[in-house]
């Protein structure tokens, strides 16, 4: 197959592994000569649609993959669903969506600025132009109406099936993801744990950092969060950085003794799979999505208990916890690269 891949670092290892299998990818440049063109998530929308017109010409199959949908980013009170912002998104899907539009308005403005001719509309440009919303509006109409489009469309999980499902009224089919176990398994194993335990994860209020750090000071545990600090709102009382390079976040992880995921809602989560990868033991959130994706082999504590945590913890610290050996091999071959990449192939053929 000839694949034009539009994806983010959540979909990138996948290029090279379809390359192994046989298959021709463009990442991130449309060729008009490709079969299908997947995008992962909501992250394409306007790339797309811009070039829908070639697409069709060509006759090329769309794929999207749906990571998730934050429930909360529909409902009247959050803080993006305003009518303002309605407006707002309204705006830039119309400047957006249409390539003529978009290369005739949008363009122009970006080389005026680039002039200082409009210095002073900066922020209109910004507002205006330059800003998708991510509300109801983005979510309800503008990804829905592209969801439409799609000649397959597939979820990264069952639950991610229902809440698309549930909020878009959109069917979708399951391609379980997998981790890019190729770099994983070639990082050394340390001589030493620099830290007790780590987290992993964008740094936003449903990450639920906050009572990882809490549990981990209480217990006197040396940890660090490893993550874009996202909301500056939200104060970590303990080390953190991020780190651009995949290969570099490994590292850190594998100098782990264990991983703590307490977020409060995914679509997926690859953190605690890449974890597992590097035989760690895993503590994680009582959420649909974590018993869904990794079964058996964690400890899982009540969703936001902080002595349930500290109890987890403990239970680790005083090795007091024996993994599953058998849910470990399971993931291991389950959510890795090539077999992930075997069942994503299944589901590009059935289209074609």
């Amino acid at each position: 197959m000839n694949i034009t891949l539009f994806g983010t670092i959540f979909i990138t290892p996948f290029v090279k592994s379809l390359e192994k299998a046989g298959h021709n990818v463009s990442f991130n440049i449309f060729n008009k000569d490709s079969d299908i063109l997947i995008s992962d998530g909501h992250f394409h929308v306007y790339k797309i649609l811009r070039i829908m017109k070639e697409i069709k010409k060509n006759k090329i199959k769309l794929v999207n993959v749906l990571l998730d949908i934050p429930p909360w980013r529909l409902d009247n009170e959050y803080k993006g669903n305003t009518f303002l912002r309605h407006n707002k998104q309204m705006i830039y899907h119309l400047l957006h969506s249409n390539k003529i539009i978009h290369k005739g308005i949008v363009s122009s403005i970006y080389k005026l600025e680039e002039k200082n001719y409009l210095q002073k509309l900066s922020n209109l440009e910004k507002i205006l132009i330059n800003t998708v919303q991510n509300n109801r509006t983005f979510y309800q109409y503008n990804y829905r109406n592209f969801l439409k489009k799609q000649d397959l469309r597939i979820s990264i999980s069952k639950f991610t099936k229902f809440i698309i499902k549930k909020l878009l009224k959109i069917e979708s089919k399951v391609w379980y993801i997998g981790v890019n176990s190729d770099s994983i398994l070639n990082i050394k194993k340390p001589e030493i744990m620099e830290y007790d335990a780590i987290n992993i994860s964008r740094i936003v209020p449903h990450k639920n950092q906050i009572i990882f750090i809490k549990a981990a000071k209480s217990l006197g545990l040396k940890i660090a969060i490893i993550g874009p600090y996202l909301d500056k709102n939200i104060i970590l009382d303990c080390p953190h950085y991020y780190f651009p390079k995949y290969e570099d976040v490994m590292k850190i992880l594998s100098r782990s003794r264990f991983y703590v995921d307490p977020s409060k809602f995914e679509g997926f989560g690859l953190t605690p799979i890449e974890a597992i990868f590097l035989d760690k033991p895993v503590i994680v959130s009582d959420i649909p999505t974590h018993r869904e994706i990794l079964g058996d082999y964690p400890l899982y504590f009540k969703t936001n208990d902080q002595f349930d945590l500290i109890e987890k913890m403990n239970l680790v610290i005083n090795d007091n916890f024996v993994p599953n050996k058998n849910a470990l091999k399971e993931i291991k071959k389950f959510y890795s690269l090539n077999a992930a990449t075997k069942r994503l192939i299944a589901h590009l053929e059935s289209i074609l």
